[in-house]
């Protein structure tokens, strides 16, 4: 008897895909793959620039410390951009999946990308906001001396 209002418990409380939601997952999942494939062509060629930079600059990097320092941002926000692209394209997959085969796992590991994403995108944001917030006040006070 317990087991049997558990069940019917559990039932009442699963969330259903259908319709409008099943639309909107599917436009969703069609943009996130459109974002992440041109963010890859980005930074994929972005990827080639920076290391045909690299190897013309190469031995003026040994020496010039304002290159080494522009070598070392450019290859965070490469690795940055990729990493934050993954977890999209994944959200992207698992969406696609989950809608073609109706499974509750496909959409859960869906939504997880999605907010390891949006995590990940939102503590970028906020450490380049910090960086840039303390550049304007370093170059600020540089200018009140």
């Amino acid at each position: 008897m317990d087991k049997e209002l558990l069940d019917d418990q559990i039932k009442e409380k699963a969330l259903g895909v259908n319709g409008v939601i099943s639309q909107n997952l599917e436009i969703a999942a069609k943009w996130s793959r459109y974002i992440a494939v041109s963010g890859f062509i980005f930074f994929s060629l972005y990827s080639i620039r920076f290391g045909y930079d690299l190897f013309y600059n190469f031995f003026y990097l040994l020496t010039n410390i304002s290159v080494l320092f522009e070598t070392v941002i450019n290859l965070v926000l490469i690795g940055c951009g990729f990493a934050a692209l993954v977890y999209l394209n994944r959200f992207s997959t698992d969406m696609k999946m989950a809608l073609a085969y109706k499974r509750d796992a496909d959409l859960e590991t869906g939504f997880k990308n999605l907010k390891l994403f949006l995590k990940y995108l939102g503590y970028f944001v906020v450490t380049i906001s910090a960086v840039a917030l303390f550049v304007l006040i370093y170059v600020f006070l540089l200018r009140m001396t």
